[in-house]
């Protein structure tokens, strides 16, 4: 059993920074289940039983600036955003392993699940043609009045939205391995064969209020009201045959076979209200979801309701080579994928089904070389395509959004990812000295990007897929070392890890009166150094540690956009033992400083202090209470920010910083 409202979504004592691992939000969850298992011979059988509850109540708070050289200035974005929502389910699990005899093994694991979901939310949001943040310094602490005069001299527009859903999921799945060692050494066959079954509905009720600033007399805006319920289905199953066969000393042969078939099917009912006042719904609403009309069926909008139905079979064909020795593992083959889907769909007056074949190849490579148990060498190459949605290959205009119109792109070409990874490690037991290093290098061919056309008017945007061209349009590379180390007489250690990352992206952006796509590139760069150092005896131990981030981005448009921003901390740590007290205290502290954001508040320099005392007590120590505190100065906060070719955002939320525990 586990409880707790720390954003901590697994099973834990609360120690540490639990909390952090939900993200953001205040997410309270809570969790039940039970175990089991049985062995003999032959036969092992064990099984999961897990319930869970979560609570989840967030807000953020964004902005946002669009790259916008064409127009001479840049577009900005500020929203702010509340939901709540609760999810409950349930999950079993169970797995049967039986050993008819010493050649062959056999594993069967069923697993069921049920769950349901609400949810809420709420937002504010509005677009400028210059940065809100310099009228709001302009004017400091003049009036509320001044300040939202001079906001809608430059405002483009603003958005309102109220949501809520209703979500409710029932799945069942299943794995079955055979395999059977032949006489041969090093002979196997291996069938598997697994299946998976969903049926889903979900439904969902929202508002929009959309207002325009600068757009001409009569486009002052609209107001939207819609309903939707998507019930859904989808199953597939999966069969695959694997043979291995040694060839000589050390060099084996394993063929893979493969077959899935795989069915979705999905039916969404939309309603338009848009034409019905706020006073009528809320006088005929269906009390089963508030201002939704009793008669909602006559409402029914057959040119937004979308139905999509896909059917995929799948043949894997690989054939890969090892070569074993004590020193050294290598694999390395090839994977044929011959793919055909077939698609219903009928969307914005567009009935159609399509079928498409495609050949999919993926080339993979793994080396290993250990030169000893402590050092080894590790490269790993694999290259994969990828196909573009088939949705996206409809020569359809989507609409029903005029702040964010979509547009399929027919000519639409698969893209091939080139993904290559090197690591070394070496481990020295008596100076307890460990290094490792990493190098890695990722690249797209035809990578897809939406080609984005920003209306000035209106501040809304029509997107279109669309491949880039060359080797060099979207890559990546990344590099790391890590070091550590104890002095000779061991009670000193020194840690050192530190990262780069450089990264390039192209996209395209223009607006509704320009006749091209002039191409952005974003070129950014993460370097990161974590240091410390520490000394410990046998009741007391001590830790110096900094941490710096720096991040750099240049956008090849737009000089006016580039950012510098750094993220650093220090501080110390300690921890005491006294045993003769069976007393246990510890505490760190840390100055997190943020610099180079666009809003002056997300500059920022917090002083976090965490604390602990524990005490044991009881026969041999069977007791422990402990009090925990957390951020004891109140000032930690969250922010994270995210920039490409064509934007840049930065984006606070809630979460849980401060709290003590007993």
């Amino acid at each position: 059993l586990a409880a707790n409202n720390m954003n901590n979504q697994g099973f834990s004592d609360g120690r540490g920074r639990g909390f952090r691992g939900g993200g953001g939000g205040l997410v309270a969850p809570k969790q039940g289940g039970f175990n089991f298992a049985y062995e003999n011979n032959k036969i092992e059988l064990g099984g999961n039983v897990r319930a869970n509850h979560r609570d989840t109540d967030s807000k953020n708070w964004s902005s946002s600036e669009t790259f916008m050289p064409q127009i001479g200035r840049n577009q900005f974005s500020n929203s702010r955003s509340t939901s709540f929502g609760r999810n409950s389910s349930f999950n079993a699990d169970l797995r049967l392993e039986w050993k008819p005899d010493t050649m062959t093994n056999i594993i069967f694991s069923p697993s069921v699940s049920y769950s349901t979901s609400d949810n809420w939310s709420q937002s504010a949001s509005a677009t400028f043609n210059s940065d809100p943040f310099d009228i709001i310094e302009t004017y400091g602490k003049s009036s509320y009045g001044d300040v939202y005069e001079a906001l809608d001299s430059i405002a483009i527009n603003s958005n309102r939205s109220e949501s809520m859903s209703n979500n409710e999921n029932f799945s069942t799945g299943g794995n079955l391995q055979v395999n059977r060692r032949l006489q041969k050494p090093g002979r196997n066959i291996t069938f598997s064969a697994s299946y998976s079954y969903s049926n889903s509905e979900s439904k969902s009720f929202s508002t929009n209020n959309v207002k325009y600033y600068q757009a001409a007399a009569g486009s002052s805006g609209y107001d939207r009201k819609r309903y939707s319920t998507t019930p859904s289905t989808n199953w597939n199953y999966n069969l695959r045959l694997s043979y291995t066969e040694p060839l000589m000393k050390n060099l084996f042969l394993q063929l893979n076979y493969s077959f899935s078939n795989s069915y979705n099917d999905s039916d969404r009912s939309t309603y338009i209200f848009d034409a019905l006042t706020d006073d009528v719904m809320s006088l005929n609403h269906n009390y089963l979801l508030p201002g939704l009309p009793l008669d909602y069926e006559q409402y029914l909008s057959d040119s937004l309701s979308r139905y999509s139905t896909y059917r995929t079979q799948r043949h894997d064909v690989q054939v890969m080579f090892r070569y074993v020795t004590d020193k050294m593992n290598l694999n390395a083959g090839v994977t044929w994928i011959p793919q055909n889907t077939e698609m219903s769909y009928r969307y914005l007056g567009l009935d159609t089904v399509l079928s498409r074949r495609v050949n999919n190849v993926t080339p993979n490579l793994r080396f290993r070389y250990r030169w000893s148990k402590q050092t080894t060498l590790n490269i790993m190459y694999r290259g994969s395509t990828s196909q573009p949605s088939m949705t996206d290959l409809l020569p359809i205009t989507d609409n029903s959004n005029p702040l964010n119109i979509t547009m399929g792109n027919p000519g639409l070409k698969p893209t091939f990812n080139n993904s290559l990874n090197v690591n070394f490690q070496d481990f020295k037991v008596e100076t307890l000295r460990n290094l490792s290093a990493n190098v890695g290098f990722n690249n797209t061919l035809n990578s897809i990007v939406n080609k984005i056309t920003y209306d000035e008017a209106t501040g809304g945007r029509i997107s279109q897929p669309t491949n880039l061209d060359g080797i060099w349009s979207n890559w990546s590379t990344n590099a790391g070392f890590t070091y550590n180390t104890a002095l000779p007489n061991q009670k000193f250690k020194v840690t050192s890890s530190t990262n780069a990352r450089y990264n390039y992206q192209e996209g395209y952006v223009r607006t509704v009166t320009e006749a091209g796509f002039p191409l952005a590139a974003t070129r950014s760069v993460n370097l990161s150094e974590r240091l410390s150092g520490s000394f410990q005896n046998d009741w007391f131990e001590v830790t110096m540690q900094g941490y710096l981030n720096y991040s750099r981005a240049r956008n090849s448009l737009q000089p006016t956009a580039n950012r510098d921003t750094y993220n650093f901390s220090y501080g110390p740590s300690t921890n005491i033992n006294l045993p003769w007290w069976n007393l246990k205290l510890s505490s760190d502290i840390s100055m997190n400083s943020r610099r180079g954001y666009s809003d002056p508040d997300f500059n920022t320099d917090e002083l976090i202090w965490n604390a602990q005392i524990s005490k044991s007590f009881l026969a041999q120590n069977a007791a422990t209470v402990s009090v925990q505190m957390f951020d004891i100065l109140r000032q930690q906060s969250n922010v994270s920010r995210v920039i490409n070719a064509t934007m840049r955002s930065d984006t606070w939320y809630n979460t849980v910083n401060s709290y003590f525990m007993v």
